[in-house]
């Protein structure tokens, strides 16, 4: 009885618990029905805890985004760092960007005025190039009548020189006749000069040799002629030794005024068979 009243009083309480109503009679129904509110709660539970289980899921993949979002946000301000500094080389190269700028302007100055200066030439250089092509123009005029005036002195020239060829051809025709007759007359003088010449060969020469007094010397020693022989020119002629060197010397020839002086020393070449000389 004491272990009935108890249950009661628990379903009683659990009934008070659940509904907020408390009634004398507890029957089979109202345990069923207080099963079944049990059962629903406890479903509810575990949907909350479900829940609960998600949310604590959600927070953990946000707590691991909000890693990520820190570590790309510490990225970041790297980035910023870098952005920064780069702004600051930046502003250096603005500055120095600027400075060649106005280097730039006054150099574009400078190049105006230059042009300036250049435009000024060049008009100098046109109107030098229009005076030179109106004195080119009165030059080609006055060439052209200079090669008039040639062609018509070629022409000229061409019929004098034709005039003057056979003037010349007369006169080299004549010249020659001259130049036989002399031929002739100096053939036949080297023949009658040549009949008292005498060649003698083999002595030596001296340096400032006086060839006279050679050849009288050699004919007095060598060929035994004592009396004083008359004599015209006496020189040496063609090549050979040098004075006072070695070799064959050179030849001398004489001419005796009188033939037989000539003579007299023809006849006493024999005194010299066997002797380097010659005559």
């Amino acid at each position: 009885m004491d272990s009935t009243n108890t249950v009661a009083d628990l379903i009683n309480e659990s009934r008070e618990v659940l509904y907020g109503e408390t009634k004398e009679c507890v029957t089979l129904e109202n345990v069923y029905q207080l099963m079944v509110g049990m059962n629903e709660r406890l479903t509810t539970i575990e949907k909350g805890m479900l829940q609960v289980t998600q949310i604590n899921r959600t927070l953990t993949t946000m707590v691991h985004n909000f890693g990520e979002l820190k570590t790309k946000v510490s990225n970041v301000e790297s980035d910023v760092n870098k952005l920064k500094s780069k702004s600051a080389t930046t502003e250096s190269d603005i500055a120095s960007i600027k400075n060649k700028n106005v280097n730039i302007d006054r150099d574009m100055k400078q190049m105006k005025k230059d042009n300036s200066e250049t435009n000024r030439n060049m008009q100098g250089l046109s109107d030098f190039i229009d005076d030179f092509r109106a004195k080119h123009e009165s030059n080609v005029k006055e060439v052209s009548g200079i090669r008039t005036a040639m062609s018509k002195a070629v022409n000229d020239f061409e019929d004098m020189s034709h005039e003057l060829k056979q003037e010349i051809k007369v006169s080299i025709n004549e010249v020659k006749e001259e130049n036989d007759e002399l031929k002739d007359t100096i053939i036949d003088l080297q023949c009658r000069s040549m009949k008292n010449n005498l060649i003698f060969t083999g002595l030596r020469e001296p340096e400032n040799e006086n060839t006279e007094n050679l050849i009288r010397g050699f004919i007095k020693d060598e060929l035994h002629i004592y009396h004083k022989l008359e004599l015209g020119n006496v020189h040496r002629f063609g090549t050979g030794a040098q004075p006072g060197k070695r070799g064959r010397p050179r030849p001398i020839v004489a001419r005796f005024i009188y033939h037989n002086d000539l003579a007299m020393v023809m006849s006493n070449t024999y005194r010299l068979k066997g002797k380097q000389y010659g005559e």
